[in-house]
């Protein structure tokens, strides 16, 4: 067997297939994004959100001002993602999925019975493994012509590294 020394007060043991290492607490990679303007979507057609708002961004995984829609993974672990999207009022159907490239990790979705309101869909994962480089977006998916209301708190998309 291979003995590893202790770790310093304050690290944690991480390995993503090879050689485990101590690793500092607070290198977590994380970031809470959303965006405070109006988006409007094509019927029938998957549609990235754009976010125009780091909140937090301290590893620089995404970017406002080129593909706005994405962040790029930037270290190989267990994420956990989140989303939230406020559609205006209106009778169809809207769904909201976590993609990793062109694959669906999870959507949530559902027809809005009351169109007085506006339907509020959040969709959570935790990822068994995203591999540095991936990237992730969400994306919007709806029945007619619509449009994600705008301003604080009406669109968000955060993630945090677990491991």
């Amino acid at each position: 067997p291979t003995w590893l020394s202790l770790g310093s007060s304050g690290q944690r043991l991480e390995s993503s297939g090879g050689v485990p290492t101590w690793v500092a607490q607070g290198s977590t990679n994380n970031w809470s994004l959303s965006h405070n303007a109006t988006q409007s979507f094509t019927s029938g057609v998957w549609t990235a959100l754009n976010f125009n708002v780091e909140n937090s961004d301290p590893d620089n995984v995404h970017s406002t001002v080129a593909n706005s829609s994405r962040v790029i993974i930037p270290t190989s672990g267990v994420y956990e993602l989140s989303a939230f999207a406020q559609f205006q009022p209106s009778t169809f159907t809207k769904f909201i999925r976590i993609a990793e490239g062109t694959t669906e990790l999870i959507s949530a979705g559902g027809a809005q019975p009351d169109p007085i309101d506006d339907l509020r869909l959040f969709v959570t994962f935790q990822r068994t493994f995203a591999t540095s480089g991936s990237t992730i977006t969400i994306e919007a998916f709806v029945r007619a012509v619509s449009t994600l209301v705008g301003g604080a708190g009406a669109i968000a998309f955060w993630g945090n590294r677990l491991s």
